[in-house]
């Protein structure tokens, strides 16, 4: 075999595995997005004592998020949920607060969503980050380095989209808070079951 036919081979099998990888990548986090995927502890984290906020608190569950239509009360656990994160870097703020400054930055798109980068323009300092493709040592790295990370599950396993936050983990589950618990009381995340997304938050 000629050198010639041997560096062809070489670089067909590159791109192949280089596709290959991509491919598998990208149908994972698909996946992880639209069926989730189970976490479970290897690790005890100590729980991390954080205030939790309701987003059906009476004080602002009728609070409009962005465009009319979507209130605290319906659609405000991500906003309650980084309300609680963000005690951890001693910007303290409720959800009534951050969600007229959210609203007078313009992080909402017009779905009620955050846009995430955007979270900086509110709070110089302040990233987010995310990996689409994620497991249990993702999580148990976030918490070692003392980054509380938010993740997205369905409420009580089968229903709508609901995000929460996870502050450690015991020998069997990991720890969260709930903003739709009332009793304001860490609880487990496999009551929600899978989680379908994550992310964190840090100050520079």
């Amino acid at each position: 075999m000629t050198n010639t036919k041997i560096i062809l081979i070489t670089i067909v099998s590159v791109i192949i595995f280089v596709v290959f990888s991509i491919t598998c990548y990208y149908g994972y986090a698909l996946y992880t997005r639209t069926y989730g995927i189970n976490l479970k502890p290897y690790v005890r984290h100590v729980p991390v004592s954080v205030p939790v906020f309701l987003q059906n608190d009476e004080r602002w569950k009728a609070d409009t998020m962005g465009s009319p239509g979507y209130t605290l009360g319906e659609s405000g656990c991500l906003v309650a949920s980084i309300c609680s994160v963000l005690y951890t870097m001693d910007i303290k703020t409720d959800p009534k607060e951050l969600n007229s400054l959210f609203t007078g930055n313009k992080v909402y798109n017009s779905h009620g969503e955050i846009i995430w980068f955007k979270i900086g323009d509110v709070f110089p300092g302040v990233s987010h980050s995310h990996k689409n493709v994620f497991n249990h040592t993702t999580i148990e790295a976030d918490l070692k380095n003392k980054s509380l990370p938010i993740v997205k599950v369905r409420y009580r396993k089968n229903g709508i989209f609901h995000w929460v936050v996870i502050i450690g983990a015991d020998e069997k589950d990991f720890i969260i808070i709930d903003p739709l618990h009332k009793e304001k009381k860490p609880m487990a995340l496999s009551v929600h079951g899978k989680v379908y997304a994550y992310r964190t938050l840090k100050k520079e």
